[in-house]
């Protein structure tokens, strides 16, 4: 709510106004860490880690909100049968959120995975997902990679780079290998090029999906 509005104002003159923000990542690993204790689950801090950058919760421009992470963790205690929630398990029965799988994508992309890739985009295509929303997602991991770059070349650190981004700090991490095998012009010119594809869709030059298939392999 805008606190600039006379209704904010009336209420906090009346009562009290309370803002819900995101938890931070103490707060949202001791949510999970309860919330498995209450199912007799238990989970080591890495696969904690992993639950939590595979949702993207604390991305700030994710849509991916504790509702969906509380669901997500009902999932994983129905699927694990054992006391311990393992790497593999969490994988099964997460379904994290679109940009973690695009960022999966962008990964296997720059490791020359490109099977694996266009697997990834046709499971996110057969769900439904909107081209237009998955090429602003690629655009935006892209710019990601390019924005560590070149933080890293003028000398920033892991945490500095995180504060500045926004991001989860293992996503800030992977696009920093990421961005060791691109140069900072090749990372430009990628960006244009979904650029250009984005304008070819809307103008009906190239089919949506055949658009992205190329991208992916031409990247």
């Amino acid at each position: 709510m805008d606190k600039r509005r006379k209704l904010y104002k009336a209420i906090s003159a009346a009562g009290a106004c309370y803002e819900f923000g995101r938890l931070s990542e103490s707060e949202i690993r001791s949510f999970i860490q309860k919330r498995l204790k209450q199912w007799g689950k238990t989970a080591a801090a890495g696969v904690i880690s992993h639950m939590i950058a595979m949702s993207g919760y604390m991305d700030r421009q994710s849509d991916y909100t504790l509702y969906n992470l509380d669901n997500d963790i009902k999932k994983l205690i129905a699927h694990c049968d054992d006391d311990v929630i393992r790497l593999s398990d969490v994988a099964a029965a997460l379904s994290g959120n679109t940009e973690t799988y695009v960022f999966d994508m962008i990964n296997s992309i720059s490791n020359n995975r490109k099977d694996e890739a266009l697997l990834l985009l046709h499971n996110l295509l057969a769900s439904g997902e909107n081209v237009y929303r998955l090429l602003a997602l690629i655009c935006s991991h892209y710019e990601l990679i390019l924005m560590v770059k070149e933080m890293r070349e003028e000398g920033l650190s892991l945490g500095e780079i995180k504060t500045a981004t926004g991001a989860h700090e293992y996503r800030v991490k992977i696009a920093g290998e990421n961005s060791r095998l691109y140069s900072v012009d090749q990372l430009r010119r990628i960006l244009s090029c979904c650029f250009d594809v984005e304008k070819n869709i809307k103008t009906g030059l190239l089919d949506e999906r055949l658009a992205l298939e190329m991208l992916i392999a031409n990247l």
